[in-house]
């Protein structure tokens, strides 16, 4: 996000990285910010300019009265990364409007054969929906991606087993930490 901001407190130019969400928090929508970086660790040490921003994100977060977090990749173990990063294609099915009628269904089957393998679910839910198996792989995707079913993205989810329980829980954690609430 590119920022041209003026006030009393701070005057800048600056070519922003920063993750905007607007979260709901009793009953009122709260705006908070997430600096993503791929620093190693949280005291990596980093070029001058980069620290600038940082400061600078920092500070105009103070100034919207927004939360603001660092987000580095040291935290984000490499499966998690990894699974996010598949799922994330699938977050919404604007590419797939017609599946949109087959998401409850599909959610139902899944969550109704837990003890099965993924792909012995994903085949069972396609057969049930009436969809292929690629447009049933699109919506497992997608529904990981939301946790309709708990799928622990820390987790490599193997195929050829049932689905490792736990992202719900996860999920939840992360609110908390994050946000604040339940």
């Amino acid at each position: 996000m590119s920022t041209v901001k003026k006030s009393a407190q701070t005057s800048h130019i600056s070519q922003q990285s920063i993750l905007a969400a607007t979260v709901v928090v009793d009953g009122t929508a709260r705006l908070f910010l997430f600096a993503l970086k791929p620093f190693a660790t949280e005291d990596h040490k980093v070029p001058w300019r980069t620290a600038e921003r940082l400061e600078l994100e920092r500070r105009y977060s103070m100034e919207i009265a927004a939360p603001y977090d660092l987000i580095y990749s040291g935290i984000v173990p490499d499966t998690l990364a990894a699974n996010l990063d598949q799922w994330v294609v699938h977050s919404d099915l604007n590419e797939h409007q017609h599946l949109l009628a087959s998401v409850r269904r599909f959610i139902d089957e899944m969550n109704g054969h837990r003890n099965v393998s993924i792909r012995d679910a994903v085949s069972h839910a396609a057969e049930v929906c009436r969809i292929n198996i690629g447009e049933a792989w699109v919506l497992y995707s997608h529904c990981a991606w939301h946790q309709y079913i708990d799928i622990d993205p820390r987790v490599e989810p193997l195929h050829s087993y049932p689905a490792p329980a736990g992202g719900q829980n996860f999920r939840q954690q992360l609110r908390e930490k994050f946000f604040g609430w339940v």
